[in-house]
């Protein structure tokens, strides 16, 4: 980097997520770091990605313990009931979110698309299967 020249830093943590700017000062080889502004779309899309993450982990969770769970309750644990199916296709879904965010560098639109193509399966699985499904799973009161 050659004196003078500005030097942009991003994080790569998920707990930072700032983004500074570099530019070496005069002679003495110091380098000041400044805040450089993110528009709206930037920062709604940090945080989605921030918010599916987070939301990512917990389905794991649940869908782990659940399945231990369902071993200890019915002696399997997975048995392809409807909400168990998709509740997988839900995380699927999102871990395609994740994939493309972290190895593919996505940002703006695609990935937006995704997650709106992920909350579509969530509303399927909460809405559609609770109320609407047969199985061990179902709740259903409209039909």
């Amino acid at each position: 980097m050659d004196r003078g020249e500005a030097l942009e830093l991003r994080s790569s943590s998920i707990g930072s997520g700032g983004y500074r700017q570099g530019v070496a000062a005069s002679d003495s080889g110091l380098l000041q770091l400044q805040s450089v502004e993110l528009t709206t779309n930037e920062q709604l899309d940090n945080l989605s990605y921030r918010t599916i993450t987070v939301g990512f982990l917990m389905l794991t969770v649940g869908i782990i313990s659940g399945a231990v769970w369902a071993n200890e309750a019915w002696g399997s644990y997975w048995s392809w009931d409807p909400k168990e199916t998709w509740a997988l296709i839900c995380w699927l879904v999102y871990a395609a979110y994740l994939h493309t965010r972290l190895s593919r560098g996505w940002q703006g639109r695609r990935p937006a698309f995704v997650a709106v193509v992920g909350l579509i399966v969530i509303a399927v699985c909460y809405i559609g299967v609770n109320l609407l499904g047969i199985g061990l799973h179902s709740y259903g009161w409209f039909f």
